[in-house]
């Protein structure tokens, strides 16, 4: 049986890197900007909110298209699954993880961490092989 592995990532420069796996899914939100408090049995409004809140600033942009639709995808990831987070230590990003895992904690996934080994994450989004670069934190 085909290892069933998923990976989230903060945003879509390190999609980038992550080409040879299509079960790469990009987390296209800035949750430091703007109102990003939620009630995790309400999305419904939060996205909407944060709709809103985007298209304020960026008339042209479709929030649904980039974010919601994404976030779907990640929500039917099979329960058997392995997901590796993407995230730095950054506020940016930790940030971005902890609402990330906090919606999906009744998930039965294996989850784990994947962040920079003594690199700010600028300098980690610039490695080829994030595998063998990476500190994978279970």
């Amino acid at each position: 049986m085909e290892a069933l592995e998923y990976h989230i990532v903060n945003g879509d420069h390190l999609k980038e890197f992550l080409t040879h796996n299509d079960k790469v899914y990009p987390f296209r939100e800035a949750l430091i900007e703007g109102d990003s408090s939620y009630d995790v049995n309400e999305l419904e409004i939060f996205f909407q909110k944060r709709a809103d809140y985007f298209k304020a600033l960026f008339p042209d942009e479709n929030y649904r298209e980039k974010v919601v639709s994404v976030f779907l995808k990640m929500d039917k990831i099979p329960s058997e699954a392995t997901v590796y987070f993407w995230f730095g230590n950054d506020e940016f990003c930790l940030r971005n993880l902890a609402f990330l895992l906090d919606v999906f904690q009744n998930k039965n996934w294996i989850k784990k961490r994947v962040l920079p080994d003594n690199k700010t994450c600028e300098d980690f989004f610039q490695q080829i092989d994030f595998r063998e670069n990476s500190e994978i934190i279970k």
